[in-house]
């Protein structure tokens, strides 16, 4: 909306501590998510392939999925499922034949090929990663530029056959001609097999040596794993109370190629 003399403001802090947290937890899950973003843009950019997907989109064969138009992905596996309505506490979330997680807790959604009515909040929109795509992440900030220093994170969920795969794109944000420079960063992520490993398929971006991996997240895996072993270095696995396994302080060089192997 356009804002007018005498009318009243309309940034989030104008309606009350509710918007304002709403807007805030938005705001970070955006922010966390960028570099996932920002690579879709990248491929965008290089090979024509869309960020905004219809859900046949990735799906062709599902003619349920072919009549959904409130549900979208971002990419081959980020699925939104939004309140339209005035009022609406509630959505219909149709979730195509592959696992689905939920992004803030982790936990596999038992729905395939299936609606589900969901509740939804005031401050809730529905966010699920699919299974099968390694997710680059960043710690949000006050603002973008901020969080583009910060440390980054990876979430793997995985498929039914145990395995993802992902890419991370990065650049100094400014130069109009990174990719055609070679000025820029690209890794490749694929876990199978209890393992991840991570090649570094192009590093022109100098500043990716100041960041570092800090974290992973993983979700869907078999829950008698106990630890991995980083670069020949052991290290303990934490498991939530909703099965998402998490490895923390890692502070690993994301210019250097990488092999965890989880037990």
């Amino acid at each position: 909306n356009h804002n007018g003399n005498g009318y009243r403001d309309q940034d989030p802090a104008a309606f009350g501590p509710a918007v304002i947290e709403s807007t805030k937890n938005a705001l970070e899950i955006r922010y966390t998510y960028l570099p996932y973003l920002y690579t879709l843009f990248f491929y965008h950019y290089t090979q024509g392939s869309t960020v905004f997907r219809a859900l046949w989109h990735e799906f062709p064969t599902d003619v349920t999925a072919s009549g959904v138009d409130s549900q979208f992905l971002l990419g081959p596996g980020f699925l939104v499922s939004p309140a339209l309505e005035q009022g609406q506490r509630s959505v219909d979330a149709y979730f195509p034949n592959a696992r689905w997680f939920n992004l803030r807790e982790g936990t596999e959604v038992n729905a395939r090929g299936t609606t589900l009515n969901l509740a939804t909040p005031l401050d809730t929109i529905h966010l699920h990663l699919r299974g099968g795509v390694i997710y680059p992440t960043q710690e949000p900030a006050l603002n973008t530029e901020l969080a583009r220093r910060n440390d980054i994170g990876i979430t793997i969920a995985l498929d039914d056959n145990n395995s993802a795969d992902g890419r991370m794109y990065n650049d100094d944000g400014d130069s109009l001609d990174p990719i055609e420079s070679g000025k820029y960063y690209l890794v490749h992520h694929t876990y199978a097999n209890g393992e991840l490993i991570s090649i570094v398929e192009n590093n022109g971006y100098p500043r990716m040596a100041e960041l570092k991996l800090d974290s992973i997240r993983l979700l869907g895996a078999p829950k008698n794993l106990t630890s991995a072993i980083v670069n020949g270095r052991q290290l303990k696995l934490t498991q939530t109370a909703t099965g998402e396994i998490q490895l923390k302080g890692l502070q690993l060089n994301p210019t250097e190629n990488l092999r965890i192997k989880f037990n």
